[in-house]
């Protein structure tokens, strides 16, 4: 429901997009400013609003991390993005 970002690999963070954080586990999808040709993505129509810049893409694949890699909180899903989601 929230995006915040994490540390990828140390080198820079990257934006997420969290469906569930309990017992100190993330459950959430990667997102990237990239469009893709041979990759289905989902993408999210109210970026800006969601505390983006510039058009944002959600990889279809829900991995997990420790809770102590979230950098900081970005913002929420609008409305009609969260029903798109289905949060």
């Amino acid at each position: 429901m929230k995006w915040c970002r994490i540390h990828v690999d140390g080198i820079k963070d990257r934006p997420i997009l969290v469906l569930n954080c309990a017992s100190g586990t993330v459950t959430y999808r990667k997102c990237t400013s990239q469009a893709s040709t041979f990759r289905q993505r989902d993408t999210i129509e109210d970026f800006y609003d969601a505390g983006l810049d510039k058009a944002t893409y959600v990889d279809p694949e829900v991995r997990t991390i420790p809770r102590t890699r979230l950098v900081r909180k970005m913002g929420e899903l609008s409305e009609y993005d969260r029903e798109k989601f289905g949060l």
